[in-house]
């Protein structure tokens, strides 16, 4: 395919992405873009396809949630035939100086990751030992000894000192390493995020997939890890001091049913976000909404002020 420049890099990759016309979406309400990727060769962008189609007819997808990052514009791809120079996590298929389309597609957020084939979490690059948490995870799974912990009663504590013996880390020093590359996986950037709470919560569990650089893991060998073994290595404080902690005790919450706004905002109180209306925004499609009352909408023509305020008469 033939790549035309886009044009000289301007301020930003909002300012590059202007000059491009996004694929037109019939009803912002109910439909969505989708890019086809097709992998880039040596010192080659990688060739993007953008196209648009209803959700309800859309062929399977996977959906990103992805990791803050440094908003300098450091890697090339060709969109459409045409060379966009953009950052690691930029939301292509959003118009995000469209207000209208914006809120319509936000409101769509919750059906587009509970309908993902595969829901993909970038976290990042390597680091704090989280390469050491993916093996020790992938061999808990390998071993069998998960199924053994899961079906142990009276037995589970002296299994799981086995089990630990066997990978050589009965050690003290091996203890804290494991227990450091835990908090520290559990403590990432991407987990301070507003808008994974939902994205997460409404993704299928055994549909998501972590990505550290090129190493991928899936959930349920984190969540296997959690259950089978950090749980009894550490203490209460230490496993509820994180994020990540937290997000799995909201998801118990939502299993139980949508807790009302007031709740949702309090479990999800420290989350960040680059525009302070996705506060209240980003947890809209995991809360129940009184029969009387119409539930919220996202409307990002409306100021920081208006939603406050239009939010207050649900927290009474």
């Amino acid at each position: 395919m033939a790549v035309k420049p886009l044009g000289p890099w301007n301020d930003s990759t909002r300012t590059q992405l202007g000059k491009f016309q996004l694929p037109v979406l019939a009803d912002p309400h109910s439909h969505i873009r989708l890019i086809r990727m097709q992998a880039g060769g040596k010192d080659k962008p990688i060739v993007c396809e953008l196209t648009s189609t209803s959700l309800k007819d859309a062929p399977p997808y996977a959906a990103i949630s992805n990791t803050w990052g440094d908003p300098t514009p450091v890697t090339d791809i060709s969109l459409n035939g045409q060379l966009l120079k953009v950052h690691h996590n930029y939301a292509i298929c959003i118009d995000q100086a469209n207000s209208d389309e914006k809120s319509a597609q936000v409101q769509l957020m919750g059906d587009i990751f509970s309908g993902a084939g595969r829901v993909v979490v970038s976290l990042g690059s390597h680091g704090d030992e989280s390469q050491f948490l993916l093996h020790i995870a992938r061999e808990l799974d390998a071993s069998a000894w998960c199924m053994k912990l899961e079906m142990a009663s009276t037995k589970r504590k002296a299994l799981r000192a086995e089990w630990m013996d066997h990978m050589g880390l009965s050690e003290p020093d091996s203890l804290q390493r494991l227990a450091y590359a835990w908090h520290h996986f559990c403590d990432r950037p991407y987990w301070h995020r507003v808008w994974i709470v939902q994205e997460f919560i409404l993704a299928q569990p055994l549909a998501v997939t972590f990505i550290c650089d090129t190493d991928s893991i899936d959930l349920y060998l984190i969540l296997q890890l959690y259950d089978d073994i950090m749980i009894d290595m550490m203490s209460s404080d230490e496993i509820n001091a994180t994020p990540f902690t937290k997000i799995l005790k909201i998801t118990d919450r939502v299993d139980m049913g949508f807790p009302p706004l007031a709740d949702a905002l309090r479990f999800c109180n420290d989350g960040g976000c680059s525009d302070v209306r996705d506060r209240i925004y980003g947890f809209l499609r995991l809360c129940y909404w009184p029969d009387d009352i119409p539930a919220l909408s996202p409307d990002y023509t409306r100021s920081t002020f208006q939603v406050a305020l239009e939010s207050v008469k649900y927290l009474e």
